[in-house]
């Protein structure tokens, strides 16, 4: 099947490499040429397990473009990746949206045989529904003669950093997605691209607040979490254990996933989708005080770590891991950048994060990420010159534990002279002295 994607950000470059791996023919589309010259040579523009090996393994199955329609002729569906980014205090920003279907239909004007039709344009991209009923008005005021029959169709996605081979892949996953005509096209096609998944039409409010109300659900469980692990231990009780035992209720508790006591959760989804859902609150007059102190409490959690450490009066900082999530390149919104960001002005800091080092030359948003930290954050490019930094260590240093340690930095760390470690997500052996460890 020839497919189009529009957005060759995280969601567009998973879905490209997969498409592809099934031996469906796709042309991407991107206007940041920097992603396009790396996809058109079988790499990706971020760090995600097994997205590049795919892209390597099908790289003739696919073409990447910056302007031009390209190639592939009776194109039978389009997706629509691009990003959504907040806006304090507008809310979701749609504009690129709409500039995709302006592109779309300005490349069915110069090649009429790209598109069939009718021709359904799948939605990937966070929207509400308010937006929706907007394109479609748009699209029929501004295109009333276009010769391909477009039509929009809500299919939000669920991808998790880290796992979103395993995500896409899993033929338990659901498909959930709203199409206001051709629901047996629709149907079809998302079954010949997502075999095995179990496809489920619904609602145009249920696919275009799904995505917002579940991560702003995870956002909170997070902040919950946290805030409860924070009250427990200025009580002098054991947080982990308490939500350990919390976790086992399946049945009212729900699900034991993001009830771990952890540190303040970073990336684009969670906070862009709790800041949306707030906003549409807003939007339509509804105070949200539960949904606004969820945002709240992150930045506190992360403030009141940055407080601790400072009590200790060290002199200087290691961070092993920097990604908001472990596995990723994806700094945005990361906790740890922000301790990062705070201290390497007035102390030493040391940091290294596998993924970055591997991908920061090719990372645009990693790099840009790397040099705010200054000439004071000096970001390790090897475990071997990290290792060689933290062997200088001396008790009035910190150790900042982001992501899981490897087994040769918890024997090296466990024959040095005591220092503090704060575990941030409680990514720690038992194996180190826990005399050194300060828990937050």
């Amino acid at each position: 099947m020839n497919i189009a994607i529009h957005g060759l950000g995280y969601v567009g470059t998973v879905l490209l490499a997969y498409l592809s791996s099934l031996g469906h023919f796709v042309n991407g589309y991107d206007v940041d040429e920097s992603k396009t010259e790396l996809l058109s040579r079988g790499h990706s523009p971020f760090s995600e397990p097994g997205v590049e090996e795919l892209l390597t393994t099908h790289r003739y199955s696919y073409s990447v473009y910056s302007s031009s329609p390209g190639s592939l002729n009776k194109v039978k569906a389009t997706f629509i990746c691009v990003g959504t980014p907040y806006r304090h205090p507008e809310g979701l920003d749609y504009s690129y949206i709409t500039r995709c279907i302006d592109t779309i239909c300005l490349h069915a004007q110069v090649n009429p045989q790209l598109y069939c039709s009718p021709h359904p344009i799948f939605i990937r991209s966070t929207i509400d529904a308010l937006f929706y009923n907007r394109l479609t008005r748009y699209y029929n005021a501004a295109y009333p003669d276009h010769p391909a029959e477009f039509f929009f169709v809500a299919f939000p996605e669920f991808l998790r950093e880290g796992s979103a081979l395993e995500d896409i892949t899993d033929t338990g996953s659901l498909n959930i997605y709203f199409s206001p005509a051709y629901q047996s096209l629709v149907s079809s096609i998302l079954s010949d691209l997502f075999p095995g998944h179990n496809t489920i039409p619904t609602s145009l409010s249920a696919a275009t607040s799904i995505k917002m109300v579940s991560n702003s659900w995870h956002a909170l469980k997070v902040a919950f979490t946290n805030e409860v692990s924070r009250v427990l231990h200025s009580s002098g009780l054991d947080s982990a254990d308490v939500f350990r035992v919390f976790a086992l209720d399946h049945k009212l508790n729900i699900s034991s996933a993001y009830m771990k006591p952890g540190f303040a959760f970073g990336g684009s989804c969670l906070p862009k989708d709790l800041n949306g859902l707030v906003s549409l609150g807003r939007t339509n007059g509804i105070d949200t005080p539960l949904l606004s102190s969820t945002l709240a409490s992150n930045p506190n959690y992360i403030n009141d770590v940055i407080s601790e450490m400072e009590a200790q009066s060290f002199d200087s900082l290691y961070m092993y891991g920097l990604s908001f999530k472990e596995g990723t390149d994806d700094l945005r919104n990361s906790p740890f950048l922000k301790i990062a960001l705070h201290f390497c002005q007035s102390k030493s800091v040391f940091i290294y994060d596998k993924c970055l080092s591997e991908s920061s030359a090719r990372n645009a948003a990693s790099r840009s990420a790397y040099m705010s930290l200054g000439s004071a954050g000096d970001s390790m490019q090897s475990l071997a010159d990290f290792k060689y930094a933290l062997s200088k260590a001396t008790a009035r240093d910190v150790f900042v534990v982001c992501h899981k340690l490897p087994a040769e930095l918890i024997e090296m760390i466990a024959s040095l002279p005591p220092f503090t470690i704060f575990p941030l997500g409680n990514r720690l052996p038992g194996t180190l002295p826990q005399s050194q460890v300060t828990f937050v």
